[in-house]
């Protein structure tokens, strides 16, 4: 089992890890051709894509892959993929029509550029179509890897050749939303070939239960997305596409740095998830080894990116985006911050079926965000959204701690050794 771990790990490091390198290599590229002002009427319009993404999401990326681990019934794997894209088509098709009635008949949208919603509208279609969650639950990462890479190629490559002005945004966003969705051709294709016992007709009564069963971590991650995107969307009504583009641009390196963890946490929730259900004080050892490690890891990038700020906004970003530095300084802590409150949410509450304790933490730190975000984005422009956002994380990290101890799950406790009773 640990040795398909590790292959898993390095999969999803190769996938998310060239996927994070190829995003660092256009970035420079993007920033300095599109200028401030582009850029950040991309990073505002993905603010609101993203919301789409997050409710269609419903919390099947995190449930499914749990649920796919812990039985071996194929029929059950076919029942659980198709009632999952099921669901997902049908929350797209809502949301669209519902969105597409508010723009037409009413001018509460007016401040949408629909051409650039259009461009990036196909990260909803990309979310649909690739199952990366039905990978994660069967842990066989590598067979989505080379479709994945491929697929970031193709569109990396059109980057280069297609944009070479600031009227070329909407061909950046159209380049960058494509990735999901030729990614998720290519495994619909894999899939149909070396599963096709997963293309069922599930029944209206499994759809509902599927509904049902992620509605607790849908709210989580709505959550989520309440004060990662709300907080640009909030800055761009009290400021303009400039100062949006700042913060973006600041706010992209930090989310490249967090990802870096990303492959492996999705690689080994599954494989804690089984854990859980076979013995949990092996499952704690375990968590608290992925915690330590992680920890310093995020450590270590905070200091990087707190010390070598100027330089990395130099490099990567260009001078014209000085103002950048110190956003990068503010949010320099978040990496470390979010590394530890990952293994304490994802990892352990989540593997620990504590996901009512997860969606309230999350919710009430969506409160803080809600609350502090209005006033400094309004005093302090870019700085109060950074603020605001390292704050919440801080609390969110904090509160799971404090949630873990009164549930009697010592993850940070030493053992000197000593098996102990953990939960």
């Amino acid at each position: 089992m640990k040795k398909n771990l590790l292959k898993n790990i390095f999969s999803m490091v190769s996938l998310k890890g060239l996927e994070y390198l190829l995003a660092l290599a256009i970035l420079p590229y993007l920033v300095r051709v599109l200028g401030v002002e582009k850029y950040g009427a991309i990073v505002f319009m993905q603010s609101i894509i993203q919301y789409f993404v997050i409710i269609i999401d419903y919390g099947f990326n995190i449930i499914t892959p749990r649920r796919i681990a812990i039985t071996n019934n194929l029929l059950e794997h076919g029942k659980i993929f198709s009632s999952v894209i099921v669901c997902k088509i049908i929350l797209g098709t809502f949301l669209t029509s519902l969105f597409l009635i508010i723009y037409l008949f009413t001018s509460l949208l007016n401040f949408v550029d629909i051409k650039l919603f259009i461009a990036l509208y196909l990260n909803v279609i990309g979310n649909i179509i690739f199952p990366i969650w039905f990978f994660q639950g069967i842990q066989k990462m590598e067979y989505i890897t080379v479709i994945n890479i491929l697929s970031r190629f193709i569109t990396v490559i059109a980057i280069f050749l297609f944009v070479r002005t600031p009227d070329d945004y909407i061909i950046a966003a159209v380049c960058q939303a494509s990735t999901n969705v030729l990614s998720g051709i290519f495994s619909l294709f894999f899939l149909i070939k070396k599963y096709n016992y997963l293309f069922l007709f599930p029944s209206i009564k499994y759809i509902a239960n599927t509904f049902i069963e992620g509605w607790e971590i849908f709210i989580s991650t709505l959550a989520i997305n309440a004060y990662t995107a709300t907080n640009i969307i909030v800055l761009r009504l009290f400021t303009n596409d400039v100062i949006v583009g700042y913060y973006g641009a600041a706010n992209k390196i930090i989310d490249s740095i967090k990802g870096i963890l990303n492959p492996i946490s999705l690689a080994i929730f599954p494989y804690i998830s089984q854990q859980v259900s076979i013995n949990k004080s092996n499952a704690i050892l375990f968590i608290r080894k992925v915690l330590k490690y992680y920890s310093i890891f995020g450590f270590i990038m905070f200091f990087v990116l707190f010390i070598f700020s100027h330089e990395i906004v130099s490099l990567l970003l260009g001078d014209q985006y000085e103002q950048s530095i110190i956003l990068i300084k503010i949010l320099s802590a978040i990496p470390f911050l979010v590394a530890i409150s990952n293994v304490l949410g994802t990892h352990t509450l989540l593997t620990f079926g504590y996901n009512r304790v997860y969606s309230k933490i999350l919710l009430v730190s969506a409160l803080i965000s809600i609350i502090l975000i209005i006033p400094m984005s309004y005093l302090f422009f870019d700085k109060g959204a950074a603020f605001t956002m390292l704050v919440t994380e801080f609390c969110v990290t904090l509160m799971m701690y404090v949630s873990l101890r009164k549930l009697d799950i010592h993850i940070m406790r030493c053992n000197n050794g000593r098996r102990k009773k953990y939960y």
